[in-house]
């Protein structure tokens, strides 16, 4: 018997449009590789790779997107799920991070009335407690850095 091959498709989301003065164009950010790493003492974290490719924009194109800008090569993004973002624990929706202006970790305890729990070690809950489908995983972290400006 043969040997089946999955039909592939790739993962690409449209993301915000970056403008320049009166110029802007359309972006889809193209995933890359996942990584999922564990330190000696337990602490997950997962890194995507994306490359955000610029398009023309094409008002009659069905989805607004014209042709890739030779020009401008992709820019690559890497976006880190570890234990500096505390996330939401149902959804794993990014609720707030170190790295932002004003947030202060030691603030979060009481600041969410949701349960919930620093990024990585979410990671390491959804790999030891849940199937999961690292493709959708993937795209609701590319949508949640999307609204968070990380292609800005």
């Amino acid at each position: 018997m043969a040997i089946q091959q999955p039909q592939r498709t790739p993962i690409i989301l449209p993301v915000c449009d970056l403008k320049f003065g009166d110029t802007f164009f359309k972006q889809k950010a193209h995933f890359q590789q996942l990584t999922h790493t564990e330190s000696p003492a337990g602490v997950c974290e997962a890194t995507i790779t994306v490359a955000v490719q610029r398009y023309a924009a094409d008002k009659a194109a069905p989805d607004g997107f014209g042709a890739p800008i030779p020009d401008l090569p992709a820019r690559i993004f890497t976006l880190q799920a570890k234990n500096d973002t505390l996330v939401d624990l149902a959804t794993g929706k990014v609720l707030a991070s170190s790295t932002d202006p004003g947030q202060n970790p030691y603030d979060w305890d009481n600041k969410f009335t949701s349960p919930t729990m620093l990024q990585g070690d979410y990671f390491a809950l959804l790999r030891d407690t849940q199937a999961v489908n690292i493709g959708e995983l993937i795209r609701q972290y590319i949508r949640q850095a999307d609204e968070l400006g990380r292609f800005q």
